[in-house]
């Protein structure tokens, strides 16, 4: 915790439009290389400089003004929260490969179908580096465990491959050069979100991938490709049975799997919500339906009290909100009272901590929906039941 602690602290007072700069985003990277050499998580540490390597043909996100390596480093940054608020139990964790395995991971999720890596190359090249660091022999075994850990995680998070042709070389589209992808076990998502079931930590952070984008979608994608999006989230993720099903698999995690759940739900609401506006221009916020976002608290926000605003879900959600207001004003209203006043109704009810760069409001004008339930998260909050 000290060392999180350490690395959230440097980060606290950076603005998103601190760390769109060159300079903003060196001191991110550095931040976080410091952090895995405290931890001597030397997986996780050469998979990211090699993650850097990747992305620098591409250094920008969908809204050309987001670095693309923040992409992996928030997804990171949400297991930090989880472990540092005591939503996950550290010796299971250590159990099912600890933090260099899930964070190899999760710094190498996308480059399987991004950039035709596999299994077999992420472990590879990562035994190698291992090989050639001065390590006592114990922790060497480890290391060389936790990397195999950590490609097969990558490898189950993906639901896609690099096509190939019959030379084994990857195809990409002869007009855009881009990487054409296929996907795996025929498209049925129900076979990959079983799949992940039994891996924790592919689990969990395919939630939290899945949630960062949502949350960055609004204004930068089109409504036609932020439906298509919303519904496959949904079909992936949004089945109940799946989520009792997980939390059966692995009872020890019930609650950082139900509070990934909703934090999804909630980035979801928004999305489908703003969509729906966006698309209907008679839609007024007296006229329309509230966004029901209490049912997801104060799950949504227990794992992430402490966590600096460049980092926190619902910070990150909504800047991109407020980033697509200056262009369409309609949205105004609808993130004052749809949105951000359930999110601040829940933050007073639970005694929660505000979320940073969103001040508290003492006038709320909300409808009030139901915020409740029983729970033993951590503090001992109630919570509302998980429906996503």
């Amino acid at each position: 915790i000290k060392d999180i602690d350490e690395f959230f602290d440097s980060m606290r007072d950076m603005t998103f439009e601190e760390s769109q700069t060159e300079e903003g985003i060196e001191k991110i990277k550095n931040a976080f290389r410091k952090f895995l050499t405290s931890q001597r998580c030397w997986c996780a540490l050469h998979n990211f400089e090699k993650l850097c390597e990747e992305k620098s043909n591409k250094p920008f996100r969908a809204d050309k003004e987001t670095y693309n390596i923040m992409h992996e480093i928030r997804n990171c940054a949400r297991r930090l929260s989880y472990l540092r608020n005591g939503f996950i139990p550290w010796d299971k964790y250590c159990l099912q490969g600890g933090l260099d395995a899930d964070l190899m991971a999760r710094i190498r999720h996308d480059s399987i179908e991004d950039y035709g890596e596999s299994f077999t190359s992420l472990y590879d090249e990562t035994e190698i580096y291992l090989h050639g660091l001065d390590l006592e022999e114990a922790e060497h075994i480890i290391k060389i465990q936790q990397a195999r850990i950590g490609a097969s995680t990558a490898d189950l998070m993906s639901r896609k491959d690099a096509k190939r042709d019959n030379l084994g070389r990857i195809m990409r589209d002869p007009e855009t050069k881009k990487i054409i992808k296929v996907e795996r076990y025929d498209g049925d998502t129900g076979v990959y979100f079983r799949k992940m079931i039994d891996n924790i930590l592919a689990l969990t952070g395919k939630y939290d991938d899945r949630g960062e984008n949502v949350d960055t979608r609004v204004g930068v994608f089109s409504l036609a490709d932020n439906e298509i999006y919303d519904r496959e989230t949904h079909g992936i993720y949004g089945l109940e049975a799946y989520d009792e099903e997980a939390v059966e698999r692995w009872p020890e995690f019930e609650d950082s799997i139900r509070c990934a759940d909703d934090s999804l739900g909630v980035s979801l609401l928004v999305l489908k919500g703003i969509n729906r506006y966006k698309g209907d221009t008679n839609l007024k916020p007296k006229t329309a339906s509230p966004f029901r976002l209490g049912r997801y608290l104060p799950g949504a926000l227990l794992p992430f009290q402490n966590t600096p605003m460049i980092f926190h879900p619902i910070a990150i959600m909504n800047h991109t909100l407020e980033r697509d207001a200056k262009t369409d004003p309609r949205m105004r209203p609808i993130i004052d009272k749809l949105i951000m006043a359930p999110i601040q109704q829940g933050i007073q009810e639970y005694g929660l901590q505000p979320v940073p760069g969103i001040p508290a409001n003492d006038n709320l004008e909300v409808a009030r929906t139901p915020v409740g339930g029983t729970s033993s998260l951590p503090g001992d909050a109630a919570r509302a039941p998980s429906m996503l």
